[in-house]
């Protein structure tokens, strides 16, 4: 049997490899992060490439029930659900007046006495 400090100094050098073989695989996961995020910012959406104009007539039938798609979105909801797809389609909703959201402000009645 070893005496206690070469136990002590053999778990010791053990863990500093382990240690040392985590921090190469960590150092390996973040380079491999950094490269799919990389790809992932370089990926282009078609959609996204649509003139304004475009999308925001996209946005106007949006509201337009048809006999084909008969209110596929309700027209009150349709404004603030594309609003919330992408800060470029939220641009688009915003600054295009029938497709903004509506708000409807309710007062007290005044009630005389």
């Amino acid at each position: 049997m070893l005496p206690a400090n070469a136990t002590l100094r053999t778990q010791v050098s053990q863990l500093a490899l382990e240690i040392s073989a985590t921090r190469t695989r960590l150092a390996e996961m973040q380079a491999e992060l950094v490269s799919l995020q990389h790809r992932l910012d370089t990926v282009t959406y078609p959609v996204l490439s649509l003139p304004p104009e475009i999308v925001a007539e996209i946005f106007i039938h949006c509201l337009s029930p048809t006999p084909e798609w008969p209110g596929c979105i309700h027209s009150e909801e349709a404004p603030l659900l594309l609003s919330r797809i992408c800060s470029h389609w939220r641009g688009i909703a915003l600054a295009t007046p029938v497709a903004a959201p509506r708000y409807r402000l309710e007062t007290p009645r005044e009630t005389s006495g």
